[in-house]
């Protein structure tokens, strides 16, 4: 993959941004040394309600979970260090990948833990049958193709053999490709604003969280990880949203 070819496809990205988003994007920029702002979408979505992914057999896509002694192969092929994805390994997350002639082209990591949200400072607490998916990425010269739907297809298959009946994800709002990837069966649970200076890097959040989404005072305070679990389960149940939650 070259420079050149890179160049036009994010290009090719930008241009097909509506005209809010790239001002919005713009705006961002302009005050990026100072304030670092944005908004997130919180997906979820019901592993039964997703498709059973086809994948062309002549994509040459391959998709299924990386092993740990793959893990470096793919943090180079996808520009990422290495030294992060050995930590989330240690951790017990997971990667699934696509993999295109020996050279892996998509990745997405798997969580069952709670997890850091960097933009929110808060964590993201799935409860028991519930995974939490993120750094969803694909190389640019394969976007478009089977990739992730080689690499969705194991995904879905492993949450299905281990029980899992339910996912979450997150996006930032002027992520436009990965919206319209979420647009089909994924529901919208809430939308946050955040903002916060770099000196105190301390944000403040619009809007108002929810399951599954938490504050550091409850999942790191003193005496609180033993009983996480039980206190998931409680505010994760159906009837507090039964507009989201079926």
């Amino acid at each position: 993959m070259t420079l050149r070819f890179v160049l036009r496809a994010t290009w090719a990205e930008w241009r097909r941004l509506p005209a809010a988003l790239r001002l919005e994007r713009l705006a961002r920029k302009a005050v990026s040394p100072v304030v670092e702002s944005g908004r997130l979408k919180v997906y979820r979505w019901a592993i039964e309600d997703a498709p059973l992914d086809t994948v062309d057999r002549g994509s040459g896509f391959e998709g299924r979970e990386a092993t740990r002694v793959e893990l470096p192969a793919v943090a180079a092929a996808l520009d990422r260090d290495p030294r992060t994805f050995e930590e989330r390994a240690l951790r017990g997350e997971r990667c699934f990948t696509a993999w295109s002639v020996g050279t892996p082209v998509h990745m997405r990591w798997v969580a069952t833990q709670p997890t850091l949200v960097p933009e929110l400072g808060m964590y993201l607490c799935p409860a028991a049958g519930e995974a939490y998916v993120y750094d969803a990425f694909t190389d640019p010269a394969n976007r478009g193709r089977y990739a992730t739907a080689a690499a969705r297809l194991a995904m879905h298959g492993a949450f299905r053999a281990d029980g899992i009946r339910t996912a979450f994800a997150y996006v930032r709002s002027d992520n436009v490709p990965s919206l319209k990837a979420l647009s089909s069966y994924h529901h919208v649970l809430f939308e946050l604003g955040f903002a916060r200076w770099h000196r105190s890097g301390k944000p403040r959040i619009f809007g108002r969280p929810r399951h599954p989404l938490y504050p550091a005072s409850v999942v790191l305070a003193p005496g609180k990880p033993a009983a996480l679990p039980l206190f998931l389960e409680r505010e994760s149940r159906p009837p507090r949203h039964p507009a989201v939650f079926r």
